[in-house]
């Protein structure tokens, strides 16, 4: 009641809003009464702030009370207000017609609903007038909104349902356009973003655009033949995995190639430090017990100032280096047809997009485009639930005969759901596996081909493995962008790095909000046992115990063309920017030992594989549109194209002999899928029926560039090879001239 005459309103207004989301009806009713009641009294009956309360009063007689008719007397007032205060090219006149579509599509009066959305359009856009829902502005003519990304959902749902029920054409083409317009202009959103979290949350919020073109682009192509939609449903599947990390690989392209001089590049690269360094320290501070909100303060204000001094220095990039901005803003992905042929004849790939009830599969080879649709229900959905939990739980007590048949019937199910009806085009090829959602955590390699035995013997199972050779990638532009990576290659093989948790290293000075991670990381057994072996076979650096600390790692990774990190992984689902890999912390060092995922991003490494086989590396957060925010995606943005990860906590022991084994046909120069895939047949060979469990193997899978490593191979092998020429050559031109010498002397 203290509260200005004016704002009191604005208050009623936004409480009214946060009862009626809570369902507390007729407290949300009082609120908006008042709101109204006041006001009124306060200015008059058709001030625009009349038409704000009476647009979410009827939004609260709609979702609240189900009341249709009382919502759309709401939103017609509302209507009138707005247009006697801004006119029909207002978002507050769109927002009205928008709201009136939604009651409509309420009593699924949809020719109605229709109309009102179209004028919403309408209204958003400049230069454009068209009131039929066939049409749609250029993104050109239009100001760009979330509001609007809503409206056009809208819109092209009532068409979707509008085609079948009279199954015009038409009305599929025009929803399927209406759809490609809001993920247009969610691109042009996303590219003023300059945060990656933002960009993230923006696709994470608006994936199903990309499903609904998916699925309309499956019908129409299953409806007409026409290649074309074929070549749109794979752009559309580029497009929706990992976008924000080809944009963020494009940017780094951008300020290396687009004619930006060095010590502007340099600024840019010590602003992000910052930037992060300080979003680290209020992150870990709100995290504390007793958060002092006095150096939140303090850091919040430096931060805002950083971020300034930033967006500032891009838009200086923008506007002065044309090619910079060329580069940046390139959102082009990779066509099936070029896709097809960057494809070698004995690869194939396969694209999934999964949404809550269907999966898309398309099939690509240089030869064959397969597009399938299938239900998946919630048969799909318990297999894919038990398989996930059959192989990543360590845990083997309990009913065991249970366990391996819900084992070899979900992996026998998912297989014949995601791979067989593919195997006549895939044959013996590799398959490049392209997943999403859920599906980014299941090991392919680990599903079964074949019918198994009763026996309970994990050895003997007809694992994928065994036919297949399987490898990942975020998306196929992803895999393209990073093959033969653009910067330039180290000139060292192999860093390999195991550090040492012990207790004593407890007993170093430590923040309260370090201690909290350090006090749990214990002994890895096998670590420096696998981090030795690699080093034996590519004789590269070891740096183990003291000597494996996080400042070490920054200062000597980006020397190496292999690094190869044992160690423990702290997995932030909340933010998983603020993952960690854990280093040994010495006292005299001034890093605290935990190399966080926001850290890996600012490395500028030029390594062909990094092998992480720290627990859980390709786990992390799942985000629609992205995929799994893990410590690997921060590799491969940092400049590394292959990656072997761990879906989750792999059993040490085994880790050591899987691994030497990998290092072994790496080094003999086989492809890295093919050495991971080979080292796994030999362990299972070689083990016990428990051991042979997936859990044991099957959490290790490769993502990325295949190439075999070319550095042993090329710099070893080929000047030895060399130097042997050379003398074959001379002693071949000593033997010809002392023939040539002893006929002349004959003669």
């Amino acid at each position: 009641q203290s509260e200005a005459p004016s704002e009191l309103p604005i208050i009623y207004m936004n409480l009214g809003i946060n009862s009626g989301k809570n369902n507390k009806c007729n407290e949300a009713e009082r609120y908006f009464s008042k709101a109204l009641q006041i006001q009124i009294s306060n200015t008059n009956q058709e001030h625009y702030m009349v038409a704000a309360i009476r647009l979410r009063h009827g939004e609260s007689f709609l979702h609240c009370w189900q009341n249709i008719s009382k919502a759309v007397e709401q939103f017609q007032e509302a209507l009138r207000i707005a247009r006697i205060n801004y006119g029909e090219k207002n978002s507050t006149t769109a927002q009205c017609y928008h709201d009136l579509g939604l009651a409509y599509e309420a009593m699924r009066d949809y020719p109605e609903a229709l109309k009102f959305y179209q004028k919403a359009i309408i209204s958003y856009s400049d230069g454009f007038d068209a009131e039929d829902p066939d049409r749609n502005p250029g993104p050109e003519n239009i100001r760009p909104g979330l509001n609007l990304i809503e409206t056009l959902k809208h819109k092209g749902l009532i068409l979707k349902t509008i085609y079948y029920s009279f199954h015009r054409k038409q009305d599929l083409v025009s929803s399927l356009n209406t759809f490609l317009l809001a993920e247009t202009i969610m691109d042009k959103i996303r590219q003023g973003y300059s945060s990656e979290q933002s960009k993230v949350s923006l696709v994470s919020r608006e994936a199903e655009i990309y499903e609904h073109i998916i699925d309309n682009t499956f019908t129409l192509w299953k409806l007409t033949g026409d290649y074309t939609y074929l070549q749109l449903a794979f752009e559309t599947m580029e497009r929706s995995k990992a976008s924000t990390l080809l944009s963020s690989i494009r940017n780094i392209e951008a300020s290396e190639f687009g004619g930006i001089p060095l010590e502007l590049s340099q600024l840019e690269r010590r602003l992000k430090r910052e930037i992060s360094f300080y979003q680290e320290n209020i992150y870990e501070e709100k995290r504390s017990r007793k958060p002092d909100q006095r150096k939140i303060s303090t850091w919040e204000q430096i931060l805002f100032r950083l971020n300034q001094r930033y967006d500032s220095l891009v838009r200086t990039f923008e506007q002065q280096y044309p090619n910079y901005y060329t580069l940046k803003f390139d959102n082009t992905v990779l066509g099936l047809d070029a896709c097809r042929r960057s494809l070698k004849h004995s690869h194939a790939m396969l694209q999934y997009s999964l949404s809550d009830s269907v999966l898309y599969t398309l099939m690509v080879s240089y030869d064959t485009v397969i597009f399938t649709r299938i239900q998946a229900d919630s048969i799909f959905s318990r297999s894919l639930h038990d398989f996930l939990q059959e192989v990543s739980f360590g845990d083997f007590t309990g009913d065991e005969e249970y366990r391996f048949k819900r084992y070899i019937r979900s992996g026998r199910f998912l297989f014949g759901k995601l791979i067989e009806p593919y195997i006549p085009w895939i044959n013996d090829r590799k398959i490049i596996i392209v997943p999403n959602e859920q599906l980014a955590y299941l090991p392919f390699e680990a599903l079964l081909t074949d019918s198994c035995p009763s026996e309970i013997n994990y050895r003997k199972l007809p694992y994928m493995v065994r036919k297949y050779t399987v490898s990942y990638t975020y998306s196929a532009t992803l895999l393209s962008q990073t093959k033969g990576h653009f910067r330039l290659k180290a000139r060292n093989t192999l860093l390999a790095i195991a550090p040492q948790y012990a207790l004593t290293a407890r007993n170093i000075p430590t923040s309260e909000r370090t201690r909290q991670y350090i006090d749990n990381l214990y002994p890895i057994p096998g670590a420096r046992e696998e981090a030795i072996e690699a080093q034996k076979i590519f004789h590269g650096k070891l740096l183990v115990d003291r000597e494996a600390s996080e400042e070490n790692f920054k200062r000597l990774a980006g020397q190496f063309d292999l690094l190869h990190l044992s160690m423990h992984t702290i997995i932030d689902d909340a933010d998983p920017m603020f993952s960690k890999l854990a280093f040994t912390r010495g006292a005299d060092s001034t890093e605290d030992g935990l190399l966080n995922t926001y850290e890996i991003y600012n490395l500028r490494l030029k390594c062909q594989l990094a092998v992480l086989s720290s627990c859980n590396t390709g786990k992390g957060k799942m985000l629609r549109g992205e995929g799994v925010m893990s410590l690997a995606r921060a590799f491969i943005y940092a400049g590394c194209p292959g990656i072997i990860m761990s879906l989750w906590e792999v059993e040490d022991k085994t880790s050591v002999g899987l691994m030497g084994y990998f290092y072994k046909f790496l080094w003999k120069g086989k492809p890295k899928s093919d050495a991971l895939r080979m080292s796994k047949i030999k362990y299972l060979a070689e083990a016990d029926p428990l051991m042979a469990h997936p859990y044991f193997w099957g959490g290790f899978v490769f993502i990325g560039d295949d190439q075999p490593i070319a550095y042993p191979f090329m710099k070893i092998t080929f000047p030895i090879l060399l130097a042997l020429l050379l003398i074959s050559l001379l002693v071949s031109i000593g033997v010809y001239h002392r023939k040539k010498y002893r006929l002349k002397n004959a003669s």
